[in-house]
């Protein structure tokens, strides 16, 4: 045999071992094929459901199963998976496999396409005990077991359901995703793509989408998620404390792009991701009743990120539109929302930590605000405190970096409706990036408010001052520093102005209006306080002051009690407060009738008004009283201590008395009927020592009718007055006073009072010393000496009775009555008869009594000026005419 032909029969050898080799290889896969076709089903719906049933301890129902073993496809329908109690864990419709038969020849299963139908998976975390669905999972207890590799090209399903029921809280929480649907390319040991498609509806209308990748060497996914329109009421029920605050509505949607890597520790990273809430209704429970406190129509967060564990996050823009706040401060003067943020105390309960704390620190980039309302409500106050802002706008922009953060703030917004507020300015924030130390906040920037009504302020207004507003507006414009802990606090520099002001006293009274009220130059600071103003310049104020019927003025009683340990005095400066076309006007009710008067075109200034006391108040007014009298005031004053130091002077002209006459009626029991005044008063004060000059002249003076009042002085004042009037009937009064106002109970007016009364009781006591001094003595001024057994004047005599019929001619209103006397000792009659001897010296005091009257008449004095007296004839030694002053 040749050695081709050798070779040929070997070739033939080996061909029909190879033949044979392939037919029982053949019949092998044909046999497995034949036992997994016929028999395959039969052990999946029974043994195989028995075994895992035993070892889980669940049960395991299974509708059938059907298999195309030469074409590597298995379909498992109608399984379900209940637990002991019989409640179901999990189960779907239908279950198609597509296998690789030649994965079953290598270490790596493949499975070329799994296809889950109406799967339905129940989730419950019962009140004691971990989640239901763990019982699927094999124990740890026993030798570990090689977990086989393998890989799913492509796994769909489609009509799913999942609930979830936590069943630790009552009433119980429940979830639900209905109609979800999952698409995943290349998945398991092997896998180096893991692209996935995730679909589902949420309750209430929500949606699920989810598009990314998943890795399972090690466990990472990455991709874009989307919730959408969540329930936020249903949402924050999952939170694992209630809130304070009741979510009656609001939808939630997230927009995540995520990295995240679970093995071998936890990371987690979100980029250019948003969240928005919309449509969101907050309200607080208070005793069982439900308030609305906010409206939100979206409040929305883009281009966010997110680090875990590194702890950083920020924003590029945050933006608030359409929304509507309400504050309240409840009778207590707390606020209502931040008792409901506070809730009950709550025993905290230290534990230790078992991972490091994480130093969170962000950033928002920009954030603005459109068409917010804020309602502020103040039940502490009488009347309520009603306030309004809005619609507001606000926009922040991060600035160029520094040191510190800061940001760009733009606000504008009405104010009570009409009003209008804008603020443009820099916000410093505490810093947070890396190795930087901390940074104190600040605010620097420019503030404008236009006509805000005051009205609404007035029961604020009314916690200090017992007073009624109900007109007024306040415009502002200036620049705000504010700083903690620095000194100042905060600062503002700028100027004001209130217009259109009114002010009653609580009973309704009118007590303060006003045209304008200009501040310029406004400089104010806390910490420590002060305040220093340029210029005040006050337009046509209306001050009504009233004395009350007690004595007291109404302005005492404006200012109501506080609590002086609260804080200091803040030190207050004004270089020039002006005064234009004030009015003044004054009523007191303590005297009947009562009486009224008013100081009109006020004008003037007080310059370097010092409220610290360093330094004297300049002042220099001038106004005018009824009838156009002429008032001014000038001179210097301690503001805060006028006990120390006062030099004033207050000049009037032709001021007309009768509008005083209730003073003159109830003070010295007549009424006025004419009379002006001129006054020029100078009181100085140094160290609490007065030391006051004070002139007076009246004119035209005229007294009334006689009063019944029962605080009359008593004294002889009509009489006085008549005397102390001049040859030109006028009276001037020299009343300096003199005293010390250190002691407690030295009285300025009482004084007065007391010097012009002793005044009016010399003038009385001592007439003649006031008609032209004709005497050095009392008594010579009140007799006219006559010679025993004469009638006839001397020329001493009759030149005091020229000069006394001057003063009584200048004195029409006075009279003088005339007393005759006659001394039986010297005025001898040379009849020894009793009786004409009587008659005599009667008749000798009347004839002297005569002579004095017709010497009188014969220098001018009216007749009706004189009162003839009695004649008395005594055996006293009088040989004199004995005169008395008095009114008809």
């Amino acid at each position: 045999m040749t050695k081709s032909s050798a070779n040929s029969a070997g070739n033939k050898t080996r061909q029909r071992w190879l033949l044979a080799l392939l037919g029982l290889v053949l019949m092998g896969w044909l046999s497995i094929v034949a036992a997994i076709e016929f028999f395959a089903p039969h052990w999946v719906e029974n043994t195989l459901a028995a075994q895992i049933s035993q070892r889980l301890g669940v049960g395991i129902a299974i509708e059938r199963v059907s298999t195309k073993a030469f074409e590597g496809k298995i379909a498992i329908y109608g399984v379900e998976v209940t637990d002991t109690s019989g409640e179901p864990l999990l189960g779907f419709g239908e279950l198609h496999l597509d296998y690789s038969w030649l994965s079953l020849l290598s270490p790596v299963w493949v499975l070329e396409s799994a296809q889950v139908v109406a799967p339905s998976i129940h989730l419950r975390l019962p009140a004691n005990g971990p989640l239901t669905l763990m019982q699927l999972l094999p124990s740890s207890d026993g030798p570990a077991v090689e977990t086989p590799r393998w890989q799913l090209k492509r796994l769909t399903i489609s009509q799913g359901e999942l609930s979830y029921r936590d069943q630790r809280v009552q009433p119980e929480r429940t979830f639900a995703i209905k109609n979800w649907g999952l698409s995943l390319k290349d998945i398991g040991t092997e896998s180096a793509n893991g692209e996935a498609e995730l679909h589902g509806n949420l309750p209430a209308g929500a949606t699920l989408d989810w598009t990314g990748r998943i890795g399972l060497q090690p466990f990472t996914s990455s991709g874009h998620l989307r919730l959408s329109q969540l329930s936020l009421p249903d949402t924050l029920k999952w939170l694992p404390e209630q809130l304070p605050l009741a979510v009656q509505d609001g939808r939630l949607t997230l927009d995540l792009q995520y990295q995240a890597t679970l093995q071998p520790t936890l990371s987690v990273s979100i980029k250019d991701s948003a969240l928005m809430l919309s449509e969101v209704s907050l309200a607080q429970l208070d005793n069982a009743e439900t308030r609305s406190i906010a409206t939100v129509r979206s409040l929305r967060a883009d281009g966010l990120a997110f680090g875990y564990p590194s702890g950083q996050w920020a924003s590029k823009s945050l933006s608030l539109d359409g929304a509507e706040v309400t504050l309240e401060r409840d009778s207590r003067g707390e606020f209502t929302l931040l008792k409901a943020l506070a809730g009950p105390p709550r025993e905290t309960v230290s534990a230790p930590s078992k991972s490091p704390s994480i130093d969170w620190a962000g950033s928002i980039q920009a954030a603005s605000v459109n068409d917010v309302m804020v309602h502020y409500r103040d039940l502490s106050t009488r009347p309520n405190t009603t306030l309004s802002l809005g619609p507001l706008r606000l926009s922040a922009t991060p600035k160029a970096a520094k040191a510190q953060d800061t940001v760009a703030i733009e606000l504008h917004s009405a104010m009570n409706t009409n009003a209008t507020l804008s603020l443009l300015g820099e916000l410093g924030m505490p810093s947070v990036r890396a190795n930087l130390p901390a940074a104190e906040p600040y605010f620097s920037g420019q503030i404008n408010i236009d006509a805000l009504a005051l009205t609404p302020f007035a029961g604020l207004l009314a916690e200090v001052l017992a007073v009624r507003l109900p007109a007024g507006s306040l415009s502002a414009n200036g620049q705000l520093q504010w700083q903690t802990p620095s000194a100042p606090s905060w600062a503002w520099s700028g100027d004001a102005a209130i217009s259109s002001l009114r002010l009653l006293h609580a009973r309704g009274q009118h007590l303060l209006s006003l045209k304008s009220l200009q501040v310029e130059g406004l400089a104010a600071q806390g910490t420590p306080e002060q305040v220093a103003i340029k210029r005040v310049l006050i337009d046509s104020p209306k001050l009504r002051v009233q004395r009350q019927r007690d004595g007291s003025l109404s302005l005492n009683s404006l200012l109501k009690p506080r609590d002086t340990r609260a804080g200091t005095t803040p030190d207050v400066f004004i270089d020039t407060l002006a005064v234009r076309g004030g009015t003044v006007a004054f009523a007191d009710q303590s005297v009947q009738p009562s009486m009224a008067t008013a100081l009109s075109k006020l004008n003037g200034s007080l310059r370097r008004l010092d409220l610290s006391g360093r330094q004297a108040t300049t002042i220099s007014l001038r106004g005018y009283l009824p009838n156009a009298a002429a008032v001014a005031i000038k001179g210097q004053i301690n503001a805060k201590k006028p006990r120390q130091f006062m030099d004033l002077s207050l000049r009037t002209e032709r001021l007309a008395l009768p509008p005083l006459s209730p003073y003159a009626s109830h003070y010295a029991g007549y009424a006025l009927n004419d009379g002006l005044l001129w006054a020029d008063l100078n009181y100085r004060v140094n160290e609490g020592a007065l030391n006051a000059e004070n002139t007076v002249r009246i004119s035209d003076f005229t007294w009334g009718e006689a009063s019944d009042s029962e605080a009359a002085t008593g004294l002889p004042v009509r009489l006085g007055t008549a005397l102390l009037k001049d040859v030109n009937g006028d009276i001037t009064l020299d009343v300096p006073l003199r005293g010390n106002l250190s002691d407690p109970s030295f009285r300025v007016w009482p004084l007065v009072w007391q010097t012009v009364g002793n005044l009016l009781t010399r003038a009385a006591a001592a007439p003649f010393k006031l008609l032209g001094g004709l005497a050095s003595d009392d008594d010579a001024l009140s007799r006219i000496e006559f010679m025993a057994n004469s009638a006839s004047l001397s020329a001493p005599a009759q030149e005091r009775i020229t000069r006394l019929a001057a003063s009584l001619a200048d004195k029409p209103a006075l009279r003088l009555s005339l007393g005759g006397h006659s001394d039986a000792s010297k005025d001898i009659m040379p009849s020894e008869n009793p009786e004409a001897a009587t008659q005599y010296r009667y008749e000798l005091a009347k004839a002297r009594a005569i002579a004095v009257r017709e010497a009188l008449e014969s220098a001018g004095v009216a007749a009706e000026q004189i009162i003839l007296e009695q004649p008395k004839a005594s055996t006293e030694a009088s040989l004199a005419v004995t005169l008395a002053i008095s009114l008809p």
